[in-house]
């Protein structure tokens, strides 16, 4: 974490993965993930799922 930053907290994740964090933000959630491999896994892992889901929700039919 950079120094006057906020912890990095659920929000932060989730906001990650949706692509959200400003850039300056993005770079505080990416060094404390570069610490936490295991979760860092996990992010990347989400990030896949939520890319498939957005994906295979545009190949649905428009509703009448």
């Amino acid at each position: 974490m950079m120094p006057g930053s906020s912890p990095i907290g659920d929000d932060d994740i989730q906001a990650f993965i949706d692509g959200r964090l400003t850039p300056t933000r993005q770079r505080e959630v990416e060094a404390f993930l570069a610490s936490e491999p295991a979760l860092r896994n996990r992010i990347e892992q989400f990030r896949t799922d939520t890319q498939a889901l957005r994906a295979a929700a545009q190949l649905r039919p428009p509703e009448p």
